[in-house]
């Protein structure tokens, strides 16, 4: 059962990580954006950032829960 702990708390960081560099590179995008007054790319931007946001939520929430799943022995 630590194994499998270990695995889904590995998972959760690694999903929490990606969900930080998409809000990263949104933030870096909307700024690109308002910078050259071009509205489509910073809403490219704003769109990355929610994503990612929402990707790092899901991490810190719902990947945990993926313990209950197994049954344990």
């Amino acid at each position: 059962m630590e194994f499998l702990n270990t695995i889904i708390n590995f998972a959760s960081a690694i999903v929490i990580i990606y969900g930080a560099t998409n809000a990263i590179n949104g933030v870096t995008t909307y700024g690109e954006g308002k910078k050259q007054n071009n509205p489509g790319k910073q809403d490219e931007g704003m769109h990355g950032m929610i994503g990612g946001g929402i990707i790092i939520v899901a991490g810190a929430i719902l990947v945990p829960q993926l313990v209950n799943l197994f049954p344990t022995v």
